[in-house]
């Protein structure tokens, strides 16, 4: 029963195992180099472009323009002032403003962040990170906020922190949890739409953009010189941050490998796209993960186990590529983001042990079929043998061979006046000859019979001349014995060509691959009708093996049996 459900046990093994792996976090980096590329290929969908954001970035054109940074508090007040004025519905700053400037300047900031009642200004934590295998753990060390002349007239707030995966990329938004403080891209998102999305995951994966162009952007330095088309900020969220490579406010993300990095006001705004939009990237549940590698593998050890190797090949092959375009087709309609190792490690791993497993048990037959079969049959043919499907040597089937029959003269009386030792000594001589014999022509050697033997050719493997065969061994042994002091007794030879039932017969703790059916019974009786040193053969033998050997007819014999008479035939010499 167990070997029958070999592969049910297999499959779940493999499932198991690599669900452990999975749920442990060993496969996470891998896993996340094939999300990147996922994503990339999502992005490269998307062709509409995010109008409710608008970015007033701080470049290189706006520092020529401008001077260096930081700028004096006076250009923001002005640019609060303008975007207002320009219909902006929401202003939020990528910039902390915790340490003072001159009093004059700040007052001037603070009146226009209070006038204006949209302005969000953001913080910084300080956060200890520990990291274990398959998780982190986060705390609060201090919060940075801004000024608390500025907080107090500010429209909201938030932080800014994006912690990074082993990889250093940022892909999620990680929700700390705390009361006292949230992200600041979110808390935008929310006052804008006025709905709150219940972000129920601590990690959300951000649906970033490969296009440059997804959001609008403007230099700071356009703005402040009214440089900007009518409606550009009307009704909507607008980002002030740094996007020149001097200001080092640069993130790597899944993009990295096409984008590069890119500038922390971007992440924002993708970000805030995402809450908008409500197109965060899910992960598939670890639950559901675990339940459908189980599936896979189960399914894929049946599957295995009912397919030859090289059908297996191709059904890995297929299997690898429906995968991938699962779950490429899950992220692209529906942003969720379906763990891809596992998935290929069930299927890569069913398949090597599957073929191992069945490659061990195609050994431990052939090793099972050499010890039963090294009785009856000489080793080149077990070892063509063996390598032949269970139809060809475990089913009976009705095969056409030639049976011989080999007796010993006289044996009983010589026997009677020699010691047990004796008698042993001879018989083992003669079957020694014998054995070699039906060996050198693939004969199959039956069983010995007290002083003679049953041999037969034609099975297990097809044998086009099994009556010559038969008949050359018949010769052989003659040869071997006549004129030689080593073999005291002569030898009676008869041999029979038709129809027999061959295969294992028997029950399942004890069977013999034997012949049974009249062409044995009657080749048995053929042999009682020679005489010392005679090879008497039936009339189908003879007539296939008439031309190769001088035969003599012998005459008709009823044999023990049979109604009618049997022609046999003596075999005289082999031509020359």
């Amino acid at each position: 029963m167990l070997k029958q459900k070999s592969w049910l046990i297999l499959g779940l093994i493999i499932g198991i195992v690599i669900t452990v792996i999975f749920a442990s976090g060993l496969l996470k980096d891998l896993e996340l180099v094939t999300y990147d590329y996922r994503l990339l290929f999502k992005s490269l969908f998307t062709v509409n472009r995010q109008d409710k954001i608008v970015i007033v970035k701080i470049d290189q054109f706006s520092l020529d323009k401008l001077g260096g940074w930081p700028w004096p508090r006076r250009y923001h007040a002005q640019l609060i002032k303008i975007l207002n004025q320009a219909g902006a519905k929401l202003i939020g700053f990528d910039i902390l403003f915790d340490l003072p400037s001159t009093a004059k300047e700040d007052q001037q900031l603070k009146k226009a962040v209070s006038k204006a009642q949209n302005v969000f200004l953001p913080s910084t934590l300080d956060l200890q990170v520990v990291k274990t295998l398959t998780d982190e753990e986060i705390n609060i060390q201090q919060i940075n906020t801004p000024l608390t002349k500025f907080k107090r007239v500010a429209a909201g707030g938030g932080y800014l922190n994006l912690l990074p995966d082993r990889d250093g990329k940022i892909r999620r938004l990680t929700i700390i949890n705390t009361k006292k403080i949230s992200p600041f891209s979110i808390n935008l998102a929310r006052s804008y739409n006025n709905v709150s999305i219940d972000l129920k995951k601590q990690d959300l994966l951000i649906n970033f953009h490969y296009q440059t162009d997804y959001f609008k952007q403007i230099s700071y330095s356009k703005v402040l010189n009214g440089n900007f088309t009518t409606g550009t900020f009307k009704d909507k969220i607008v980002l002030i941050g740094a996007t020149d490579d001097a200001l080092q406010d640069y993130l790597m993300t899944p993009l990295a490998l096409i984008k590069g990095f890119i500038p922390g006001i971007i992440v924002q705004a993708e970000i805030i796209d995402n809450y908008l939009q409500d197109s965060f990237i899910h992960k598939l549940s670890l639950v559901n993960t675990s339940i459908l590698v189980l599936l896979s593998s189960l399914i894929l050890a049946y599957l295995y186990k009912m397919l030859s190797p090289f059908t297996g090949i191709i059904l890995t092959i297929v299997a690898l590529i429906l995968i991938v375009i699962i779950s490429c087709w899950g992220l692209i309609n529906f942003n969720l983001f379906i763990p891809l190792i596992p998935f290929i490690l069930v299927t890569i791993l069913n398949l090597i042990f599957n073929n191992l497993v069945a490659y061990l048990q195609i050994e431990k037959r052939k090793d099972r079929l050499q010890t039963v079969f090294a009785r009856y049959l000489a080793p080149e043919v077990i070892e063509r043998m063996v390598n032949l499907s269970d139809k060809d040597y475990l089913k009976g089937e009705r095969r056409e061979i030639s049976v011989l029959f080999v007796d010993l003269v006289g044996f009983t009386n010589f026997a009677e006046n020699k010691t047990s030792d004796q008698v042993v000594n001879v018989l083992n001589r003669y079957f020694a000859v014998i054995t070699e014999e039906c060996f050198k022509l693939d004969g199959t050697l039956d069983k010995f019979l007290g002083d003679g033997a049953m041999i037969f050719f034609g099975a297990p493997t097809q044998q086009n001349d099994h009556a010559n065969k038969a008949v050359q061994l018949a010769l052989n042994i003659q040869e071997k014995i006549e004129n030689n002091p080593e073999f005291p007794l002569r030898v009676t030879i008869g041999i029979n060509t038709g129809l027999a039932l061959v295969g294992n017969i028997g029950s399942k703790k004890r069977s013999d691959y034997t012949a049974i059916g009249d062409v044995v019974n009657t080749a048995a009786r053929i042999e009682t009708e020679a005489k010392t040193n005679q090879i008497l053969i039936g009339e189908e033998t003879y007539h296939t093996i008439k031309n190769k050997f001088l035969v003599q007819k012998k005459a008709k014999v009823k044999v023990k049996g049979k109604e009618k008479e049997v022609k046999i035939y003596q075999v005289i010499k082999e031509e020359s």
